[in-house]
């Protein structure tokens, strides 16, 4: 008896299926092709079908969910954003595919529930469709690769309004020129400010402005900082122990073009004074 048939009109999935189910499940296949489609029957007696049934299904979740999974994301996201060009949709797959194996929890569970969902259409019906598996059977594994889809273009679209913006102000630096030499930037509480080499305070009343109502807790203080920098187009910058974040750093180095240090451990570091007269370098 030939208890199970797996058919596919896919190309990319057809690829190799037939060795796959052989090596997967042992017994007897057989294997045919006309064109695109693709048929694997698997012969045996009720009994030993029976026994089969789960690492079958198993064999097939892992070729859908596992082996295919690349596939069927990038035709999700083509379908999806068709409008990205090619370089762009595999910079957002590869973001997908790290949203979705972030947890390794998450990724057994994606596992098993197809597998279960398969096993159980198996106990039914003798023949499954790749493509009908994918689109019927697996609708929640599929939501979860659109909203992954869906998270991961947003993130490319953040990184393209940043890098926007990072170009914006190097322009403004470039335009600026340099109007001073050296600047130190010195953290205080919960506000910075500038010196000269000779460690004189430079531009309060501008940093004032700037920080008026600005939220210092969320990024505010950066903001300010950078946008301070580049009014005043100093030629290096020294950044003392600042509380400056990941993202902060990332783009003054950007903008500043090695033009920015970032000091460890001075006598500018340490000291808690902000008078105008403080004098150590």
């Amino acid at each position: 008896m030939t208890p199970w048939v797996v058919m596919t009109d896919h190309a990319a999935m057809s690829e190799g299926l037939g060795e796959f189910l052989a090596r997967s499940i042992p017994g007897e296949w057989t294997e045919s092709r006309q064109g695109a489609h693709l048929e694997c029957a698997f012969h045996s007696d009720g009994e030993e079908a029976e026994n089969v049934a789960w690492p079958l299904a198993r064999a097939l979740a892992q070729y859908l969910v596992v082996y295919h999974e690349r596939d069927w994301l990038d035709e999700l996201l083509r379908h999806r954003y068709h409008t990205f060009e090619h370089g762009e949709q595999r910079q957002i797959l590869d973001d997908v595919v790290h949203i979705l194996h972030a947890d390794h929890e998450q990724d057994q569970g994606r596992l098993d529930l197809a597998t279960t969902l398969i096993f159980n259409y198996l106990k039914t019906a003798p023949q499954l469709v790749i493509e009908g598996i994918r689109t019927f059977l697996m609708q929640d594994i599929r939501t979860e690769y659109e909203e992954a889809i869906d998270q991961a273009v947003d993130i490319f679209l953040m990184e393209q309004e940043y890098q926007e913006f990072v170009r914006l102000l190097k322009r403004l630096v470039d335009v600026a020129g340099t109007q001073h030499d050296w600047i130190h930037v010195r953290y205080t509480a919960d506000r910075f400010h500038f010196e000269d080499s000779a460690g004189c305070r430079l531009a309060d009343n501008l940093i004032d402005d700037m920080l008026e109502g600005v939220d210092r807790q969320i990024g505010g203080l950066d903001d300010v900082l950078i946008s301070a920098l580049v009014t005043l187009a100093p030629s290096r910058i020294t950044i003392h122990r600042g509380d400056l974040g990941r993202e902060g750093r990332e783009t003054l180095v950007q903008v500043f073009d090695g033009r920015v240090l970032f000091c460890h451990g001075c006598a500018r570091c340490y000291t808690t004074q902000v008078d105008s007269d403080w004098r150590t370098f």
